[in-house]
């Protein structure tokens, strides 16, 4: 391995671009030495060889294709790893400009899903591809997704879906990627119209797809397709003409190894030259590696064309039964999908919700946080006044004490002067004693300026006080309403939670309730098609019993479409509010045996009907006969599906109670479990997924019972098979117009 590997990177001395790829020759011959071992370690280690030497030469096509190997070699491993082999392709494709191999990758991954059989994410990634192809006007990304699409249709069975599609693709690729060698969608087309047995179709796209291919592998493989249709259209010379072209190519095909559409030629070649034992073997050899349903396809075709219609019958009915089962596992891989969808939904839902909460209560902090500082600001600043009140009443106090000693020295001033003069006259005695009576007042007046001044400053102190203390209430009584607000707004996210809650669940039982009708209503669909087909085109070969089962299966699988459609009908109306009731006076027993008669002939032959009544034939009741007969064939019905052997019962009771008529349905089948007993009127609820229904008309026969004014339940004491029973309030004439 060592050897090769040096080997190849020897090659790296030559130089040129003479390739299919227009890279560097010495990088071209590593590439093919790589991609010949890509799904070994080899293949791997010339790729990171490559890769390196790319880079060196600046090569970034051959950076992308380097980067192809990888891809290749874990597209069967462990998803994750293919997931981080495409990543790094798609971010070096994209920064080199070679998009191309961008969306090379996506569709690998694509491939692995389906081959996974998880469709429903295949088909969700080829839509996003799609979305970011248009985005980015890439035209080989849009052609690649609509070509990815198609396949995914087709490896789901849904052929007229996928024609259309590789239609699309088609045209696209016409129209904007005229160097493209788009002949595989021809051949893609032809296999489309093949499945779908439209072989004038087929013939067209391949002779369509014969004029423009370049490939000479694709123009055989287009022959093939031309051979088939051809034979299948009974142009037999045409077709052996094709054979005799297509010799040698089916000479070098490997001999075990071949693909269907070789074989469906060999043996349709073998019977166009009347040799139906060499064709008899062919579809019987075991050795040759091919798909039950190409098989069985197969040996349609050839007991159709040697009139062995009872063996073509039987073929048919296992194709039939095969492909039920394939819907089957389709549809649940769909709804297991979905699920997984649905619970990632409900998780980001539920983180974002969490964010959302923590941002929320970040936010609310904040406010605290900031109401909490305006608060003890504002005290700040009523303290901040409260000390300059005190030092301007300090100031107030000092300019007072001033004027009072200032005042007292003028008056000791004067006093002397009195005393000095008091010596010389007596007049000034009496001057004396003004003075003191002066003085006495201007004492008094100082005093009561000082007093008054003392009220003042304590009467603002105390209103400042009051002031801070009104502030104080009003903040607390602010944030008692801050909290009774959140506490609002958490009621109210409570809600919307539960109402977005219920609309999820609206949207699951919508999306639930279509993926079911698809499947309930294409498969009695498909049998109805194919069983009439094979009455119109063999009828006069079968025998009259075999004509009167398929006659049987058919009104059977008819019957199930209209009792499907039927359901649809009463949940609409049940769902708009427009179901009505007709109240009548109407006989009892003969609504009973009317009930009978409509599914008598589903009854299978171990199981033998019994009606039993109280009530005389000519007793009447006020009611709407035809919905309780419809209750009543939808509870016989059941008891139809799940009931092989015994009995199924019919009963009415009207003497029991006065007030009550009681109708019961009792079997000797499978019965139903005691943990579902309560979920069975439930929509959409079926305890056996394979059997055909809607899980809808217990449903319905609930909603019936109660606009009746009574109900539908399950007798839990019955223990032999399955009972239901509905109970309906007697109406007197006056009762039912009021």
């Amino acid at each position: 391995m060592a050897m090769l590997l040096l080997t190849a990177l020897a090659w790296a001395t030559t130089a040129g671009q003479n390739n299919v790829y227009k890279i560097d020759d010495s990088l071209y011959a590593i590439y093919s030495k790589a991609w010949e071992a890509r799904f070994s370690d080899l293949g791997l280690q010339l790729s990171d060889s490559l890769y390196r030497e790319a880079v060196k030469k600046d090569d970034k096509k051959a950076q992308c294709l380097a980067l192809i190997i990888p891809v290749s070699y874990y597209s069967s491993a462990d998803i994750s790893r293919l997931q981080a082999a495409v990543q790094q392709l798609q971010t070096v494709s994209l920064a080199n400009g070679y998009e191309q191999y961008y969306y090379y990758g996506e569709a690998q991954i694509i491939r692995r899903l389906l081959g996974d059989k998880k469709y429903r994410t295949a088909i969700n990634m080829t839509n996003e591809m799609m979305e970011f192809a248009r985005a980015n006007n890439h035209h080989y990304g849009i052609y690649t997704s609509m070509r990815m699409l198609a396949g995914a249709y087709f490896q789901r069975g849904e052929y007229r879906m996928a024609a259309t599609e590789y239609n699309n693709a088609l045209e696209y690729g016409i129209r904007h990627m005229p160097d493209q060698e788009i002949s595989g969608m021809y051949r893609s087309l032809a296999s489309c119209y093949n499945e779908m047995r439209e072989h004038d179709k087929q013939l067209k796209y391949t002779e369509e797809g014969l004029k423009i291919t370049k490939s000479k592998q694709s123009r055989q493989m287009l022959m093939q397709h031309k051979a088939l249709a051809l034979a299948m259209l009974g142009r037999n010379d045409e077709f052996l003409a094709t054979m005799d072209s297509l010799e040698d190519y089916h000479k070098e095909l490997p001999r075990g190894n071949w693909p269907a559409i070789y074989l469906d030629l060999r043996m349709l070649e073998y019977m166009a030259k009347g040799d139906t034992g060499k064709a008899k073997t062919l579809i019987e050899n075991t050795d040759y590696i091919s798909l039950l349903p190409n098989k069985l396809r197969r040996r349609i075709i050839f007991y159709e064309k040697t009139g062995d219609y009872r063996n073509a019958y039987n073929t048919l009915l296992e194709l039939q039964e095969l492909t039920d089962s394939i819907n089957h596992d389709i549809q649940t891989s769909d709804i297991n999908e979905l699920s997984n969808e649905l619970d990632k939904h409900q998780l980001q839902i539920d983180r974002q919700e969490a964010e959302l909460r923590s941002e929320r209560l970040k936010a609310a902090n904040d406010r605290l946080k900031l109401q909490n500082t305006e608060l003890e600001l504002d005290k700040a600043k009523a303290a901040e006044n409260m000390s300059r009140l005190d030092v301007e009443n300090y100031k107030l106090s000092v300019r007072n004490q001033r004027l009072i000693n200032n005042q007292l020295n003028d008056s000791i001033s004067r006093q002397k002067q009195i005393m000095e003069q008091h010596r010389n006259t007596d007049r000034l005695m009496q001057a004396k004693v003004r003075n003191d009576r002066l003085f006495t007042f201007t004492i008094s007046v100082v005093m009561a300026v000082a007093l008054l001044i003392a009220i003042i400053s304590l009467h603002t102190r105390q209103r400042m006080s009051n002031k801070i203390m009104q502030t104080n209430e009003s903040l607390n009584q602010k944030v008692s309403e801050l909290k009774e607000t959140r506490d609002e707004l958490s009621d109210r996210i409570e809600e919307l939670k539960e109402t977005r809650d219920k609309a999820q669940q609206a949207d699951r039982m919508k999306t639930m309730f279509i993926q079911n009708m698809s499947h309930e209503i294409r498969t009695p669909l498909n049998a109805v098609v194919g069983f009439s087909n094979i009455l119109v085109e063999m009828g006069d070969a079968l025998e009259e019993q075999e004509k009167q089962d398929m006659s049987k299966r058919i009104q059977d699988n008819s019957d199930s479409l209209i009792t499907i459609i039927n359901d649809i009908l009463d949940l609409t109306s049940i769902e708009t509010g427009s179901y009505t009731m007709n109240m009548k006076v109407t006989q009892i027993n003969d609504i009973c045996t009317s009930a009978l008669d409509s599914v008598k002939h589903r009854k299978p032959d171990n199981v033998e009907f019994a009606f039993e009544t109280d009530l005389d034939d000519s007793y009447s009741y006020l009611t709407d006969g035809n919905r309780v007969k419809q209750i009543l064939t939808n509870l016989l019905t059941n008891a139809l599906k799940n009931t092989t052997e015994g009995e199924i019962r019919l009963s009415v009771e009207g003497r029991r109670t006065p007030e009550k008529i009681y109708f019961a349905v009792a079997d000797t089948g499978i019965g139903v479990p005691e943990d579902k007993q309560d979920e069975i009127f439930n929509r959409f609820t079926k305890l056996d997924t394979f059997k055909q229904g809607t899980g809808l008309g217990l449903s319905i026969c609930k909603v019936i019972a109660q606009n009746l004014d009574g109900d539908i339940y399950i007798d839990k004491t019955y223990k032999n098979g399955a009972r239901f029973v509905l109970e309906l309030n007697r109406k007197t004439d006056d009762q039912a117009e009021a």
